[in-house]
């Protein structure tokens, strides 16, 4: 039997639907930077960067700024460019089998929107901008996506699910939301909406899959 009540489900994309690295050191890694730049980071710099990157995904600074604020916060470790280089890096792939559940979504009419946390950089990145999704055609399924730098708001905060629910017209009650943060799941819960923790490391896929199977949206396999 269908849950008739939800008949919206809400992915965030990194972490849910697309692989992200583990945090600042993987993408350093991957962005083939000295690993002794990284060894002598300033101690409080884990902070300043994270500062920088809620205002960044709020859009209150754009790329030029957050890059010259990193290199600020590292002591001049990093160059401005350094920094894009990492944010570059940050986005990985899609998740195996994740663009199965939102097609099975529109099979039975449910609505599918994307909601995350970002940058504009990353918004590009993943084609948002100009509708392109070759390297990222789960994207190009959903019905909707909204972006934080957009609607100048970050989850956990109520004001993100508030501005959300003003710009989609959906109802709190309706909506199923995905998240990989525990953070913005029990922030979600407590603002009214249905919410579902995803591990990263643990078959999305699969967790989404269960939960739906649960909630009563997909039959069971």
């Amino acid at each position: 039997m269908t849950n008739t009540k939800i008949n919206v489900v809400v992915f965030d994309l990194g972490g849910v639907l697309i692989e992200m690295v583990s945090g600042w050191e993987h993408a350093h890694k991957l962005a083939k930077l000295d690993k002794k730049k990284f060894d002598s980071l300033p101690k409080d710099f884990n902070q300043k960067r994270k500062n920088l990157a809620q205002d960044h995904q709020r859009g209150t600074i754009d790329l030029l700024s957050w890059s010259n604020g990193i290199s600020l916060a590292s002591n001049s470790v990093y160059t401005p460019e350094n920094a894009v280089d990492i944010l570059r890096a940050w986005i990985i792939q899609e998740f195996d089998g994740v663009n199965q559940i939102i097609e099975k979504l529109k099979n039975i009419g449910v609505t599918s929107v994307g909601f995350s946390n970002t940058n504009a950089l990353h918004w590009n990145l993943l084609g948002i901008e100009e509708r392109k999704f070759s390297s990222f055609p789960t994207l190009g399924l959903l019905d909707e996506i909204y972006g934080s730098h957009l609607i100048k708001q970050i989850k956990p905060d109520f004001k993100s699910f508030e501005a959300f629910e003003k710009k989609s017209n959906f109802k709190k009650e309706n909506v199923l939301f995905f998240d990989n943060e525990i953070e913005n799941i029990a922030s979600a819960r407590q603002y009214g909406w249905h919410a579902r923790h995803i591990h990263p490391n643990k078959d999305p896929f699969r967790q989404i899959q269960a939960s739906l199977v649960q909630h009563r949206i997909l039959p069971k396999v």
